[in-house]
């Protein structure tokens, strides 16, 4: 939230959404969490069933079926995540929505948030993943980081939008993290 620029009055309002949500959605979530656990114990069983040899034609019937099933289920605890998303950033700036939508998506990553807030080729995001960790390593090893590397990255923080998420990010984190801790901690 630091990174997408978010103020400490801009996580209250975020939380203040969620809480709305959910009061108004009181156990969509956790429906939705108990029937994604179901689907995906039976798949996973059928499917291990199966792919060792000792399943019947019903078990390898069932599995199709229970595919089918934890997909399904899979969409609707989306759909629900998805929901939570859009109602509580509603009330944030555009640039805001923008880099938390894409913090989100690109989370698979694993990096910083800041290099999160813009989107890129999967190849750009493996040698940027390739970068960073050549820099931690030699930053381990106490060493100096190797020119092209350093050169990429200083292209990769001269992006504006990964300049103000860290500079965003370094400012702002502490009342974001006070901002939340003390949203969420109220009933």
């Amino acid at each position: 939230m630091a990174a997408a620029g978010l103020s400490s009055g801009n996580v209250t309002s975020l939380v203040t959404g969620v809480k709305s949500y959910m009061a108004n959605n009181p156990t969509a979530m956790s429906d939705a969490d108990a029937s994604f656990a179901t689907a995906k114990t039976n798949a996973d069983r059928l499917e291990r069933l199966v792919k060792s040899g000792l399943g019947s034609q019903g078990d390898v019937n069932s599995c199709a079926t229970a595919q089918q099933t934890l997909a399904t289920a899979t969409t609707a605890r989306q759909a629900i995540l998805d929901g939570l998303f859009t109602t509580s950033i509603q009330n944030l700036s555009e640039a805001q929505r923008t880099a938390l939508t894409n913090i989100r998506a690109n989370a698979s990553w694993k990096l910083s948030p800041e290099y999160l807030v813009t989107n890129r080729s999967e190849a750009s995001w493996v040698q940027l993943r390739d970068a960073l960790s050549t820099k931690k390593i030699a930053a381990n090893l106490h060493e100096d980081l190797d020119s092209p590397t350093q050169q990429y990255l200083t292209g990769i923080e001269a992006d504006t939008a990964i300049a103000v998420a860290k500079t965003a990010l370094a400012t702002g984190l502490g009342s974001v993290t006070s901002a939340w801790n003390t949203g969420t901690a109220q009933q």
